[in-house]
């Protein structure tokens, strides 16, 4: 599953959503929200601390060898952790990874009228009862426009998704050769931001797809209101997350 942590002081809970298969008849299992107050506190240590080396390599909850390391990064402003899991002490292996942001105070200032297209790069996992499915979104394009909050809505969204995609079949075993796919681009039935967090929703080959996650934070004097957002990619058998990245029309030559 993908799991979404957010820290907000007292408020700090963390919401899961996990897509699961029956081995006895090849079921999905897609589930709802869980949102469950913090279990614990999360300890941090930085890697070679006592010899005054900061590097921005951690640890996150301690570990002493290879095999319960949770490793990971810190930016220099300290606004953006990653840790990668590795957790091969049950029978279920993990492998995963988790992405902080510092939570923002108000919410990014998408000008009224104006338009900001973000470039998507990630990945989502996908189910059936016939075929296990890696998706890739890299190439896809969201644009968000601000608005004047007609009908509650903070934001519109217009979303082009392009997919290369690899089926693992269930009874077979067998993989199938990548497929790409270019959809029409759709508009957003509902855009909401509050402070840092944004979601989105559309409506993607029938069914609700929804995009939720944080936007991260820019220096005062910067004119975008988030060059990042990172997202759930989320639909009724299909987990994901996904990095919309502002296209700022740099060039790729030096001057």
């Amino acid at each position: 599953g993908n799991r979404l942590q957010e820290i907000q002081g007292a408020n700090a809970h963390l919401r899961t959503r996990t897509l699961t298969r029956n081995r006895a008849d090849n079921a999905i299992t897609p589930t709802n929200d869980e949102i469950r107050s913090s279990l614990r506190q999360r300890s941090f240590s930085f890697i070679n601390a006592e010899s005054g080396e900061r590097n921005g390599l951690m640890f996150l909850d301690g570990g002493t060898d290879d095999f319960d390391k949770t490793l990971g990064h810190i930016s220099p402003n300290g606004g953006h952790l990653a840790f990668a899991l590795n957790d091969v002490s049950n029978i279920a292996a993990t492998r995963g990874i988790i992405i902080a942001s510092e939570t923002l105070s108000s919410a990014p200032d998408f000008d009224v009228g104006e338009s900001y297209t973000y470039l998507l790069s990630g990945n989502y996992v996908a189910m059936d009862t016939q075929v296990n499915t890696m998706g890739n979104v890299n190439g896809s394009q969201l644009i968000i426009t601000g608005v004047a909050n007609s009908n509650a809505e903070d934001c519109s969204a217009e979303l082009k998704v392009n997919t290369l995609s690899l089926d693992h079949g269930i009874a077979n075993k067998n993989i199938e050769d990548a497929a790409t796919k270019t959809n029409d681009p759709i508009s957003s039935s509902s855009c909401t931001i509050n402070k840092g967090e944004i979601e989105l929703t559309f409506t993607l080959d029938g069914n609700p797809l929804i995009l939720r996650g944080f936007a991260t934070a820019e220096d005062n004097d910067s004119p975008y209101p988030s060059k990042l957002i990172n997202l759930l990619w989320l639909q009724d058998q299909q987990v994901g997350l996904v990095f919309a990245q502002l296209d700022q029309n740099l060039s790729p030559t030096f001057e």
